[in-house]
């Protein structure tokens, strides 16, 4: 009796799971064509924008009790190139338990499991030579019963040649979590190395390597449908070689960006730090920037942030294809009244601190900025007659502001003796001229100034004039108008 029961629980188990299984595969490829669906409606209010059309299409859809096979095809066309299509097939493990997970000792429930990978065909012939025939893109995806996805994609290590050319690959692992519902996704990569090799050549630009690089990008959406953001950016090494100068090594950097959201409208915040700048074999600057802005247009930030998508866009292009601008002139035009459009609501600007710590001597800038709100932009309406408060310290050495510019010098192919004897007596002398109009004050090898606007006066170093007059003084480049 005991032994009936028994199988009968096991065959009841059996079946509910089987049932469970079908039902979640089914429920799998309605939401595959859901998100197809979604995804290509997005490209193409993206393509009208932009030129390009990306076009993705379920071929087929193969659905088991346990498990489903679907086949999909992107289909990439660019202006002036070639269409290119890409295969992918997914081999997906039906819930509540996918197989492919528990086996991986993930026990949470789940609607799907998959695994997939890029098919070889003609239009990926190049990508699949690059990688020795190993396929170049896998990846893993889950999706819960809620409709969250998350993820990977594993990109293998591949090396290109062209035209003399080498670029070779470390490979990369990439992770992702998507909810369609809120609409809030987050991506995250690292990788060990990239290099560009160009042919050998006397002129110009010969090599990059990048070592150590990582990215991380989490979005949102905000209130008034601008897209909510953090992201950053950074990297161990980077090595420049040039031909006719010694490697340019920029050691650890980290870029932040982040847009959020406050009771007075949308913030950015940036932050910046390079380790090191080493030239000629010898340690050159550290850099700093923390950049805070406040108040700020959400539409004019949109069609910026377009704008830049753009331009990553083209600069790929052109280096694919060659000879194609990044900008256009509609582009650059639509940039500077974006900018000015940004800062009409009575936008905060925060510089604190920009330093650039050179060897001999740093250079520290501190700036807290509030721009009266105008009710419409027009092009260069950011001058100083939009101020409406503001505090700014200025601490530098002139030893290291020569030495800074003698760096530069040399980049631009000036030789070191060269350099620093039209340098130096450059720095002396503006520095002498500004702390003879009273703009600054010198202090042995420091030289500071302090400025402060409020209600339409200036105080520079102590001394109290009207903003008008401030200009003039400013403009005659003496300190006449201060009398």
């Amino acid at each position: 009796m005991k032994k009936a029961v028994i199988a009968g629980g096991v065959l009841a188990l059996g079946a509910a799971w089987t049932g469970a299984a079908w039902y979640s595969g089914k429920m799998a490829e309605a939401f595959l064509r859901e998100s197809l669906e979604q995804d290509n409606a997005q490209a193409k209010a993206l393509g009208e924008s932009t030129g390009y059309s990306i076009v993705t299409e379920l071929i087929s859809f193969e659905r088991g009790v346990f498990t489903s096979t679907a086949r999909s095809r992107l289909t990439l066309s660019i202006p002036g190139a070639e269409t290119r299509e890409i295969d992918i097939v997914e081999h997906a493990d039906h819930g509540p338990f996918p197989f492919r997970r528990l086996a991986a000792g993930d026990f949470r429930p789940a609607m799907v499991a998959t695994r997939l990978e890029l098919q070889a065909t003609s239009h990926v012939n190049a990508w699949f030579a690059a990688t020795q025939g190993v396929t170049p893109l896998t990846g893993t995806s889950r999706v819960s019963y809620g409709k969250q996805l998350e993820g990977t994609y594993e990109l293998a290590p591949m090396a290109f040649v062209r035209d003399g050319a080498k670029l070779s690959f470390s490979g990369m692992n990439l992770l992702w979590r998507l909810d369609r519902e809120a609409g809030a996704s987050e991506f995250s990569g690292r990788l060990d190395s990239l290099t560009l090799d160009h042919a050998p050549t006397t002129t110009g630009l010969t090599g990059m390597a990048l070592q150590g690089g990582a990215f991380a990008f989490r979005g949102r959406p905000g209130k008034n449908d601008v897209p909510l953001s953090d992201r950053k950016l950074s990297f161990q090494t980077l090595t420049i070689r040039h031909a006719s100068l010694p490697p340019i090594i920029v050691q650890p950097t980290s870029l932040a960006l982040d847009l959020i959201e406050a009771d007075s409208g949308l913030a950015l915040k940036t932050a910046l730090d390079v380790g090191m700048i080493n030239g000629w074999e010898k340690d050159v600057a550290t850099a700093r920037l923390a950049l805070d802005l406040k108040h700020l247009d959400s539409d004019a930030l949109s069609a910026l942030d377009f704008i830049n998508f753009l331009v990553i866009i083209r600069t790929w292009q052109g280096v694919v294809q060659g000879n194609i601008p990044p900008f256009s002139s509609d582009d650059l035009e639509e940039l500077i009244t974006s900018i000015d459009q940004i800062l009409m609501g009575s936008a905060q600007v925060s510089l604190a601190p920009l330093q650039l710590g050179a060897v001999a001597g740093a250079l520290n800038v501190n700036l807290d900025m509030e721009l009266r709100k105008q009710a419409a932009a027009s092009r260069g309406s950011a001058g100083l007659a939009r101020i409406r408060k503001l505090n700014a310290e200025i601490e530098l050495s002139q030893a290291g502001t020569v030495d800074l510019l003698v760096f530069w010098a040399r980049l631009m192919g000036v030789p070191a003796e060269q350099a620093l004897a039209r340098v130096r007596p450059v720095v002396a002398e503006a520095a002498g001229k500004w702390a003879a109009m009273g703009l600054l004050k010198i202090e042995n090898d420091t030289v500071r100034s302090t400025l402060s606007i409020t209600m339409d006066e200036v105080d520079v170093n102590g001394t109290r004039m009207p903003l008008d007059q401030f200009l003039r003084w400013f403009t005659a480049g003496n300190g006449a108008a201060r009398n």
